[in-house]
């Protein structure tokens, strides 16, 4: 048993708080694990002060997994401690149990300081990989502030995951590097050589170990090493000291509960705890803990300073890192509000505005244009005066039309708003990273309000404007609908392709016209495609029959005139949307012929059909289309939706342009709120990246002086 009375390093350093206070100004109270780490940083410094200030003792860990023999080799130390002092048998104190139970579970709870000498303590913490976290945290934490490890290996080597001892004794980061230690193979004894008949075997497989060791072991591949030496031992061979008593002499333990082992004695003589000395490696354990104590005793107190240091930047860019995370968490979900406005909800409403709706109603004029292909091509197969006039009145029934298309365009697209917002509403509440939102702000990692309460909050007011604008377009579509079936019955006009409009544009779920909804729109579109197929392979020498010929006069005389006054007055009923009046331009409209012509009942060729000179007696007629009578019928409904549209204190997007607070405003003003709380949370994030940049440096300061300090310690071995 070698003398431990060791030369004495100054007294500890310590952390500077005040310094990581000014870094964590204004982190503390907003984030819960940055809070913590701070608290545990400020009372561990504040208890390590005190004793810091009574002595400058030399602190050395002892570390390992659960059950590699730590609290064997610590008992066997202290048996040879108190075998040393015992006094002729006589026992005067109490048996020293606590700390020392041996076993193959996790036995040690905290970290058990073992005094050898007046300046030597060595510290015994908890096994990791214990399946307990909090055992890990205690053995990190009191690796962190000892000048020096002894590292205990079982036989195996490595069992499990040893990442979390890794880190404790050589720290994370490209600077890292070994403190100066002592890497101790344990339980030798196990390593299946008979140490009596066979010593050399023993230390072979010692050796083998060793090597193993160096490519197996993480401790061995990660980091730099310095000052270290390699011992193997049997601190407790065969069981044979398991249950031997230990007792203290007359004088209590220490205050903080530190065993003494200059204050202990035993039954146990000296022949019996020898018996295995030429084998069991505790004197060369011995040797090797008194040069290590030699060696970092000068340095210790800046050893731990900076440890202890690292140790709690670590602990600190921890806690930076999951506040971090929740900010990005945050952040991102206010980004995914900011994305469904503004590429989901917002171009929903923007597809369908009053100033789209002229260049929306053209793509539909061959749809409108289907109301007069039926009444010429399929039911009204001659010409005459009484068929003609006819034209007037379905001119007007596709003004009522235009405004009908206009209502059930934006009750298609309100009621695609509302089931979009319900979706995502629905989806949001149970997303995986709005769920961890909430989960941060409930159990206080970050502060801020609930992301999801926002959400919920502007998508109602989204949903009842669009309840106000359904009910608004309800009544416009009853009243126009009243009005074109009137029209269209009392006019004669109502073919099958203008029932069909009238039934689409008056179902409850109103929707444009198209050749889907209306059936009659698709038999008229194919009978006139086939027609004009038809006289398109026609000769000027095809002789056409009557039918034919009335078909192909309508094409080639009336259906142009028609189209160039439908335009028109398309155009006319667009703008009446966009203005939000039915205010009639003269200039926009005028008289259309129609050129009728009474056909015999012989066929004739086609040349002759279309010759005007051909001896056929032709009439003009002129057809003014009313708008002017649309309009008074239509400014009625139009000037109520004006009424309504100053009543939401904003604009129905069914006509006119963009008001304040209007559902296109209200979408604009949601997604800005959601895109300033987003800026927020990257104001916050930028706030701790730099923070974390300044724990960095302090961290990595730290790792190069101790780097500098473990390079003298090895070149002076």
């Amino acid at each position: 048993l070698r003398s431990f009375e060791i030369q004495a390093g100054e007294p500890h350093a310590s952390v500077n708080i005040a310094h990581f206070a000014d870094i964590l100004l204004n982190l503390v109270p907003r984030y819960s694990y940055i809070r913590e780490a701070y608290s545990e940083m400020e009372h561990h410094r504040a208890v390590s002060n005190v004793r810091s200030a009574q002595d400058s003792t030399l602190f050395i860990s002892l570390v390992g997994e659960y059950s590699a023999g730590k609290t064997s080799l610590i008992k066997r130390i202290l048996l040879e401690f108190a075998q040393r002092r015992a006094e002729g048998g006589h026992i005067a104190g109490e048996m020293v149990l606590s700390g020392l139970e041996v076993g193959g579970m996790p036995v040690t709870e905290s970290e058990q300081h073992i005094r050898l000498s007046d300046n030597l303590i060595l510290v015994d913490t908890p096994g990791f990989q214990s399946n307990t976290t909090r055992h890990d945290d205690v053995a990190s934490l009191a690796i962190a502030r000892t000048a020096a490890s002894i590292i205990v290996v079982p036989p195996q080597i490595a069992t499990g995951d040893p990442s979390r001892l890794v880190t404790a004794v050589i720290g994370r980061g490209n600077l890292t590097c070994h403190p100066p230690s002592i890497f101790c193979l344990g339980r030798i004894d196990e390593l299946g050589a008979d140490p009596h008949l066979d010593s050399e075997g023993l230390e072979r497989r010692a050796r083998d170990k060793f090597d193993e060791a160096r490519y197996i072991h993480p401790l061995f591949s990660n980091g730099i090493q310095r000052w270290s030496e390699d011992v193997a031992v049997a601190a407790n061979p065969f069981g044979v000291f398991s249950d031997t008593p230990i007792y203290t002499r007359e004088r209590a333990g220490e205050e903080d509960g530190t065993i003494d082992g200059q204050n202990l004695t035993t039954t146990v003589d000296g022949s019996f705890l020898h018996r295995t000395a030429e084998w069991d490696g505790m004197s060369g354990f011995f040797d090797a803990l008194h040069s290590l104590s030699s060696a970092v005793a000068p340095f210790s107190n800046r050893i731990c300073a900076h440890r202890e240091n690292i140790y709690w930047c670590e602990r600190l860019l921890d806690a930076i890192a999951i506040s971090i995370g929740c900010e990005e968490r945050h952040r991102n979900a206010y980004s995914r509000i900011v994305s469904l406005f503004e590429n989901d909800l917002t171009p929903i409403i923007e597809s369908a505005v009053a100033a789209h709706f002229r260049l929306d109603i053209e793509h539909k004029f061959d749809e409108f244009m289907c109301a007069f292909d039926h009444h010429f091509l399929l039911a009204h197969p001659s010409y005459g005066y009484h068929d003609a006039t006819q034209a007037e009145y379905l001119f007007q029934f596709e003004l009522y039309g235009v405004l009908l298309e206009r209502v059930a365009q934006m009750h298609t697209t309100i009621r695609t708003l509302k089931e979009r917002v319900a979706n995502h509403l629905s989806e949001l509440q149970r997303d995986i990273l709005f769920l961890r939102v909430q989960d941060d702000l409930e159990v206080g990692r970050t502060h801020g309000d609930p992301v999801f309460d926002f959400v919920e909050t502007v998508f109602a007011e989204v949903e009842h404007l669009c309840h106000r604008h359904i009910a608004l377009l309800e009544e416009m579509k009853t009243g126009l609908s009243d009005v074109a079936m009137l029209h269209a019955h009392h006019h004669g006009v109502d073919n099958v392709v203008v029932r069909e409009c009238l039934r689409a544009w008056a179902d409850p779920h109103p929707s444009p016209i198209s050749e889907a909804s209306c059936p009659a729109i698709s038999n008229a579109m194919a009978t006139l495609s086939d027609t004009q197929l038809q006289f398109g392979e026609m000769n000027d020498d095809t002789r056409i029959n009557r039918q034919d010929q009335h078909r192909v006069w309508y094409l080639e005389k009336i259906r142009p005139s028609l189209e160039n006054a439908a335009r028109t007055l398309l155009r006319c009923a667009a703008n009446w949307v966009q203005n939000g009046s039915c205010t009639v331009d003269v200039n926009m409209e005028g008289n259309i012929g129609l050129q009728l012509r009474e056909l015999g009942q012989a066929s004739m060729t086609l040349s002759n059909l279309l010759n005007p000179n051909g001896g056929a007696e032709y009439a003009r007629l002129s057809l003014r289309p009313s708008a002017e009578a649309v309009a008074q019928n239509a400014e009625p409904h139009l000037l109520r939706v004006r009424m309504e549209r100053e009543g939401l204190q904003g604009p129905s997007p069914l006509l006119g342009g963009a008001q304040p607070n209007g559902i296109s405003c209200k979408l604009e003003i949601c997604s800005t709120l959601a895109a300033n709380r987003e800026a927020e949370r990257n104001s916050s994030l930028t706030q701790l990246c730099e923070k974390q940049s300044a724990i960095r440096e302090e961290k990595t300061h730290a790792e190069e002086e101790l780097d500098r300090i473990y390079r003298e310690i090895a070149e002076a071995q």
